[in-house]
């Protein structure tokens, strides 16, 4: 890979557009700041870190020390902030240029054909993946940042964090958890295995004390005696329906007897006549006497009727002319035929009460022959009551009889449930026993793989320490080596990491010691001065060889912003000629960055990034 340029616009101090072009040939190369806006602060505030800064947000959207989207844009601009990388892989046609703005915001890598990538979409370019590492490795591999920490001075927790993303490592404590939670799945098949072999096992035994044949043949034996206990309960009711019906009979037949016996019906024909004589004779002497009483009152008023009209000259009933002497021919005639009545009538009231003492003893009669035959009525309706009841007393019993024959004939037609169930119950216990073993199988297969997982819970862990010691000699050999091109011969630093507790668990720890030439050994943290200086610069250019060793990263750029602090005028030279021969011999373009001017005669070119009012300018040159 080739790194061509990197243009920024509108970023941080980069007031419009500015452009650094990487130079042809690797080399050792030195950046500094002019600050014409505040000249007392010489080189800083001047924008040299901005350019590297610029470079990383393009690449991971952030800076090194957190600034994202719009706390990157220039004071001066209130939008449209972006950075542009261009490089090439193996040849020219490689070319490609990644491209991240702000308002509007894109992420996007172009190639020389005019093909373009949304990075934000699809990140898995293998150009962009040679490009890039992630964002811990490359402040300690490309972009060693002036206000990061050096790789010594981290905290021991970050110390081992980033070791083990440098190295891989964290994929091991990722696999063991994996192995930890397949193990623990797969304790839970195993558990509910075993509780489907026991449930299988309790029902085959249960099966085992179950006998279908003799089911059977108990409900068999059952029906046969519930039909016959109804076959004599209906041959009793048959015999107990003899005797209802015979019941029934003799009380109908003595119902018949006793009207013969009484002969109510002729006495009810007598009392017929005897009312209508009674009703006849009371009607004739009614008849007679008032006969007799009319009469005797027609003549008496007719009497006096002619005696009241003595000076009329007709009658008054007939009209005729009434002289003196008929007048009172008529009177006394009429007189006459009065008393002939009175006595009439006298005679007539005699046979009258004569009639009304037969009709007297005709009611007697009467009344006596109704209540000979109320008394025979009252026996007859006695005897049709007890006539009904027999007769309702057979009914009954005949539906009783019906009922029990129905009973009798579903018992006969019920199907026996436990027929065939012997059979069902052989071929359910070979399907039961085919599950067992099977559920056996499958248990030794769950118990093997549970063992296996349980294994490399450990065994991750195991493998990730032996790469850690692995990974360690590796470094203290790189960072070793750092230390004597630096000038510190007969020192040495040495590395110690995770390990493992008694009880299993990784106890997570990085530890440097310093060994200094007579043999003395102490922690990191108990040293000062120039000599850690020096020992910083060291471990991360031991780092920064083991990341490019282990990943693969293939930018060819080392930037290093401000190294030169705390360092003695013989601890520059030292690490600058380290760099020096460093950048020649790994073929790659080192660029110091610092404030302070370096008379140093290895420098391959450089640049300067001078503050203007307008912002940050960007000049180059070579040796």
């Amino acid at each position: 890979m080739k790194l061509h340029r990197i243009t920024a616009c509108n970023f941080l101090s980069f007031a419009g557009e500015q452009t650094f072009h990487f130079p042809d040939d690797p080399g050792l190369y030195f950046m500094q700041g002019v600050n014409e806006v505040e000249p007392r602060l010489g080189g800083n505030g001047a924008g040299k870190t901005t350019l590297w800064e610029a470079m990383f947000w393009c690449l991971y959207g952030v800076t090194s020390d957190g600034m994202k989207a719009g706390d990157i844009c220039n004071w001066g601009a209130s939008r449209g902030a972006w950075v542009e990388i261009a490089f090439e892989g193996d040849d020219a046609l490689s070319l490609q240029v990644m491209r991240r703005q702000w308002s509007p915001n894109s992420w996007t890598l172009q190639d020389i054909f005019g093909n373009t990538i949304d990075l934000a979409k699809d990140s898995g370019g293998a150009r962009l993946a040679d490009l890039r590492l992630a964002t811990a490795p490359f402040l300690h591999c490309v972009y060693m940042a002036q206000n990061g920490d050096m790789f010594l001075d981290l905290k021991h927790d970050a110390q081992s964090a980033l070791f083990s993303e440098v190295m891989g490592l964290n994929r091991w404590v990722d696999l063991s958890a994996k192995a930890s939670a397949r193990a623990s799945t797969q304790d839970g098949q195993t558990r509910r295995l075993e509780g489907e072999l026991a449930s299988i096992e309790g029902r085959l035994a249960a099966m085992g004390k179950h006998d279908p044949g003799a089911e059977a043949k108990r409900w068999q034996s059952d029906r046969a005696e519930r039909v016959a206990a109804l076959e004599a309960k209906y041959m009793a009711g048959v015999a107990r329906a003899t005797v209802l019906k015979n019941a029934w009979a003799d009380a109908e037949a003595r119902g018949q007897e006793s009207l013969a016996e009484m002969g109510l019906g002729a006495e009810i024909e007598t009392l017929e006549d005897m009312r209508r004589e009674y009703n006849r004779a009371k009607a004739e002497a009614s008849d007679m006497r008032y006969l007799a009483t009319s009469a005797a009152h027609a003549l008496e008023r007719h009497a006096e009727a002619l005696s009241a009209a003595e000076h009329q000259e007709r009658c008054e009933a007939c009209g005729q002319a009434l002289r003196p002497d008929a007048r009172r021919v008529a009177i006394q005639r009429a007189r006459k035929t009065h008393d002939n009545a009175l006595k009439a009538d006298a005679g007539a009231q005699k046979e009258a009460k004569a009639a009304a003492s037969r009709a007297d003893d005709l009611l007697n009669a009467v009344l006596d022959q109704e209540r000979r035959v109320d008394d025979g009525r009252a026996a007859m309706d006695q005897l049709e009551q007890e006539e009904r009841a027999a007769r309702r007393a057979y009914d009954l019993h005949e539906r009783e009889l019906d009922r029990l024959e129905d009973d009798a004939e579903r018992a006969l037609a019920e199907v026996n449930p436990y027929a065939g169930l012997e059979a069902r119950a052989l071929a359910e216990i070979e399907r039961l026993s085919a599950n067992r073993e099977d559920c056996l199988r499958d248990l030794d297969h769950s118990r093997e793989l549970h063992s296996l997982f349980s294994y490399w819970v450990r065994g991750f862990k195991e493998v990730r320490l032996q790469e850690i010691a692995e990974a360690l000699g590796e470094l203290e050999i790189e960072v070793n080596s750092c230390v004597i091109e630096l000038g510190l011969v007969g020192w040495e630093l040495q590395f110690s990491v995770d390990r493992e507790s008694k009880g299993g668990n990784v106890q997570r720890g990085f530890t440097v010691r310093v060994v200094e030439p007579g043999g003395k050994a102490a922690p990191w943290g108990a040293w000062s001065g120039g000599e850690k200086q020096r020992l910083r610069l060291a471990g991360d250019m031991g780092l920064a060889n083991l990341i490019r060793s282990r990943t693969g990263a293939e930018i060819p750029l080392e930037v290093w912003d401000e190294p030169s602090a705390g360092l003695s005028p013989q601890g520059v030279q030292d690490m600058l000629e380290t760099l020096e021969r460093r950048a020649i011999a790994e073929g790659r373009q080192v660029w110091v960055v610092d404030h302070t001017a370096h008379s140093f005669g290895g420098f391959s070119g450089g640049a300067v990034i001078t503050k203007t009012a307008g912002g940050s300018m960007i000049e180059q040159h070579s040796v």
